[in-house]
């Protein structure tokens, strides 16, 4: 069976980035929280090299886009499922297989392990062939997952197992203990006791009970020494059986494809995906998948949210606040002021998250999105000063921001959040022009986030950025400005205004002070 991937539209898409480069960035836009629940009870699949494998062309974005379009479907959904589940039942026969210390359970527990693969490899090309599919990534597997069903090898194994096994139910024996002493002989018309005991006790059965029994033989081998030595004199007295058995195993060794496996662990890394979404769109919020352009002004996003936030207030039935954001011709520098604690580190997360999710293929958190197809999302956030490092922290701010502006090209997004807070007001403006310049110069996408609120006045140097800025501010509520509202909005920053209502809020203007002392 010939390759088809359902997550790459070509081989060599599936590039792994860098593990510096990858540590940054997850930990600085929450990606490694969404992450970590994405691989929370199926850590043998390895999803953390998937997600670290974003892809760099507008087509095959939208190639993975169309399988997930088909994954939300809920028949398509439970049949992958299934077969996980089977394929799974099949692993965990190997299992046995490898640690019995008996060679003939050993076999047994392997020709187990093949009826249980076949039939879930024979179900999925069945139940694959009624859904209506409509991706090409889908459509080309089901295709050769036919071809893979109906081949010699594939029959040949499912046949010779299907032999092997009822030439093994066939076998019938006893046991007869004395003392210490215990007598295997071939079943000679003697009753099945077991058949006898179930048969007198089922009438007294009123309801059907749980059967919980079910799982037992996935706990433990269940094969202590006497019983290994019964079904060892039993291989002696049916040798020609067990004989088929282990010519079965011989042949068969490999029987499991590759493919196969793979569309297991690619199929269950887009499902853990929206599974994780899913709770989301109970609530409301909103996802789509992204329309991509090569435009750095064609970004449009409206009702864009955190998703690692969204979890978390989630769990405390909290509101999500969505934010909306337009870039129009020209403008390439967004910068993020206003008060504390108003949003704006989240917005940044936010605008990263999207990039990068979109960059996977996946529906991103936000209504209506148009986004530009970056070659990679940068971010420098706030540290705390590392002393193993031996450096201070506007020194380490600064080696930081070297690296990071040697890696950005024209189609790079920077996100820089609350940086040079260790330096004096006039150096931080000073140091802040410098990085914009030089991010400018690349013609790269940059979200500042910052309380230098100087950043965001176009006009510096009689208007060398003018068209180029963007001013954001997290805007309080009008009638308490304490109260946050969570809302970055698209005006002029005029932190003065603020601290005046603050001022007067609490009495501390100058009148106020005044009336205070009279009191």
């Amino acid at each position: 069976m010939k390759s088809n991937s359902i997550l790459f539209k070509n081989a060599d898409e599936a590039v792994e980035l860098p593990e510096r480069e990858v540590s940054d960035l997850f930990h600085d836009l929450n990606l490694d929280q969404v992450l970590h629940e994405l691989c929370s009870g199926k850590h043998d699949y390895n999803f953390a090299s998937y997600f670290r494998m974003p892809l760099n062309d507008a087509k095959s974005i939208k190639f993975r886009q169309d399988v997930m379009r088909d994954f939300e479907k809920k028949d398509v959904a439970k049949t992958l499922n299934d077969f996980s589940a089977k394929l799974a039942e099949s692993e965990r026969y190997m299992s046995l297989s490898r640690e019995s210390r008996f060679k003939e359970c050993e076999d047994g527990w392997f020709l187990d392990a093949t009826l249980s693969y076949k039939t879930a490899v024979t179900s999925l090309q069945e139940r694959l062939s009624k859904h209506d599919l409509n991706s090409e990534g889908l459509l080309a597997w089901r295709e050769c997952l036919s071809e893979y069903v109906a081949s010699g090898k594939f029959n040949k194994m499912a046949e010779q197992a299907e032999i092997v096994k009822k030439r093994l139910s066939a076998i019938g024996y006893t046991i007869r203990i004395k003392e210490n002493t215990c007598t295997i002989r071939k079943r000679a018309g003697e009753t099945d006791l077991e058949t006898e005991i179930d048969r007198t006790f089922r009438k007294f059965q009123e309801n059907s009970a749980k059967d919980y029994l079910s799982d037992v033989k996935f706990k433990s081998l269940g094969m202590n020494s006497v019983r290994g030595r019964v079904i060892e004199c039993v291989a002696k007295l049916y040798s020609r059986e067990f004989e088929a058995l282990r010519e079965f195993r011989g042949e068969f060794a490999n029987f499991i494809d590759g493919r196969v496996k793979e569309f297991d662990r690619e199929s269950q890394f887009l499902l853990a995906y929206l599974d994780y979404t899913a709770p989301l769109k109970k609530r409301g919020l909103p996802f789509s998948y992204p329309e991509i352009s090569d435009s750095k002004s064609d970004i449009r996003l409206e009702g864009m949210f955190d998703l690692a936030l969204a979890h978390q207030l989630l769990s405390r039935d909290e509101p999500m606040v969505l934010n909306e954001l337009r870039l129009e011709p020209g403008e390439r520098i967004l910068v993020v002021s206003g008060p504390n604690q108003g949003g704006k580190t989240t917005f940044a997360r936010a605008f990263g998250q999207t990039h990068y999710l979109a960059k996977l293929g996946f529906p991103v958190p936000s209504r209506r999105t148009t986004l530009f197809l970056c070659d990679r999302v940068l971010t420098h956030f706030e540290r705390e000063e590392q002393i193993a490092n031996l450096r201070g922290k506007l020194q380490d701010d600064l080696v930081r921001i070297h690296d990071l502006l040697k890696r950005t090209t024209s189609d790079s997004i920077v996100i820089l959040n609350e940086i040079f807070n260790s330096t004096t007001l006039k150096d931080g403006v000073f140091l802040g022009w410098k990085i914009l310049d030089e991010i400018s110069g690349k013609d790269a996408l940059c979200l500042f986030v910052t309380f230098l609120e100087e950043l965001s006045r176009p006009m510096r140097d009689g208007g060398a950025l003018k068209g180029k800025i963007v001013s954001l501010v997290s805007v309080a509520h009008p009638e308490n400005p304490a109260e946050r509202t969570y809302k970055i909005v698209r005006k002029p920053a005029d932190g003065r205004a603020y601290a005046k209502v603050m001022a007067e809020k609490h009495r501390l203007t100058h009148a106020g002070i005044k009336e205070r002392i009279r009191q």
